[in-house]
């Protein structure tokens, strides 16, 4: 069984029983929970190891560290500048390409004395101009008025803020849309392509281009400007992280320029993240009316959410994404018909849904359904043919015969 199809118990004891008596020597890199009583549960689960294991952990938070830590912490020194050219030098040329063109190496050596040793700004700048030889966009990089912004402590890098205004339109809409996840989450291409899609954030200069390999350059765009890092990559899907700040950047452009907001907002609220393990059902935003995208997360299935997403269904009638992976509940609204915009529905990993209202037939716009889950949905909905612009279908289910209309197209 694989972990993903694994619940906390079942975890926590395949967990113990590989280290129960073992030496071990674990990393725990780019850490943001600053949950104590979380911490003090690792602890107890990692007890049954060896004397002598050790663990690591890598954080930017003070907090975590103090959490976390049985010893001072180590604060990492800066980048020599020798270093930082170095790895400059290796992103932005070919090998040996940097010996034919000493006025961009000269330029160069102004941009990474600007980046003060931040080895993310010089592997970000690196990248930008690895794709241009003009002289000027070289200077204009090096001479952008970002660099003389006051910098607070926690203020986005003047790099990163000029890697992303140098992106085509069409990426900054789709970068700054990640903002919604949280910091450290692990996201693979095809989850995150089908968001773009129902978002309508895909757009091609070829006529035929089919969307999931529009979604795949954008993705490999990105990975080449260092704003997306590859943590794998499977012959079938491969998953990416942000680097924190590069995420602080995300969410600076969706407060500032795409007129969108987090959980803690009140006004036009376009995509939203809820925790519900973390939050309170009464902190979600009243006004809805302007929501696309809602992903309602119960990473532990405590909370009761149907009543919740029927109040959010009747709130918002222009939903495009509606995630409800994981959460708790037995009936899925009946009110979800209304949803007109609806193309990404996801409602895997739930254990108590059994059947779905066949008021989800109505969903003629439906572009992805997602009903994985390892005990199956007993029984789907007798009209399902009826979703004409259904493409992905992923379901487990217990029913032998599903729709003699249903075509798989691998």
């Amino acid at each position: 069984m694989k972990c993903k199809d694994m619940n906390k118990e079942e975890l926590h004891k395949v967990l113990q029983d590989c280290l129960n008596g073992k030496r071990f020597f674990m990393v725990l890199d780019d850490v943001w929970n600053e949950d104590k009583k979380k911490w003090s549960e690792l602890k107890d689960l990692l007890w049954g190891g060896a004397q002598w294991s050790r663990i690591i952990v890598t954080t930017r938070s003070r907090k975590v560290a103090t959490i976390t830590g049985t010893i001072p912490p180590y604060d990492l020194e800066h980048l020599s500048y020798d270093n930082c050219l170095s790895l400059f030098l290796k992103l932005a040329f070919k090998e040996g390409e940097e010996k034919q063109d000493d006025n961009l190496v000269r330029i160069g050596e102004g941009i990474v004395q600007k980046c003060k040793g931040v080895a993310l700004a010089v592997k970000t700048l690196g990248s930008l101009l690895c794709s241009t030889r003009v002289q000027h966009d070289w200077e204009l990089v090096r001479d952008s008025g970002l660099w003389k912004l006051k910098q607070e402590e926690n203020d986005i890098l003047p790099a990163l803020k000029l890697s992303y205004d140098h992106l085509p339109w069409y990426l900054k809409q789709c970068f700054a849309f990640c903002s919604v996840f949280p910091k450290d989450l692990e996201f693979n291409d095809i989850f995150l392509i089908s968001l773009w899609k129902a978002n309508g954030f895909l757009q091609s200069p070829y006529e035929n281009e089919e969307p999931e390999d529009i979604g795949k350059r954008y993705i490999q765009e990105l990975l080449s400007r260092s704003l997306f890092h590859q943590v794998e990559d499977m012959p079938f899907h491969s998953s990416f992280k942000m680097h924190d700040l590069v995420h602080d950047l995300a969410f600076s452009v969706v407060q500032n320029e795409v007129n969108s907001c987090n959980h803690y907002s009140t006004g036009n609220v376009q995509y939203l993240l809820f925790d519900l393990s973390k939050q309170d059902a009464s902190q979600l935003p009243n006004n809805l009316r302007r929501l696309q995208s809602l992903l309602l997360l119960d990473g532990e299935g405590k909370a009761d959410s149907e009543s919740l997403i029927a109040k959010v269904i009747s709130r918002s009638k222009h939903l495009r994404v509606l995630h409800l992976s994981g959460c708790s509940f037995e009936h899925l609204p009946n009110n979800i018909r209304y949803l007109k915009q609806l193309r990404y529905l996801n409602l895997a990993c739930n254990g108590n849904t059994k059947r779905l209202p066949n008021s989800i037939c109505n969903l003629q716009s439906l572009q992805t359904l997602d009903l994985y889950e390892r005990r199956g949905i007993e029984e789907l909905p007798k009209d399902i043919r009826y979703l004409i612009s259904l493409r992905k279908l992923m379901v487990t289910t217990k029913q032998t015969y599903v729709c003699k209309r249903i075509e798989y197209r691998a």
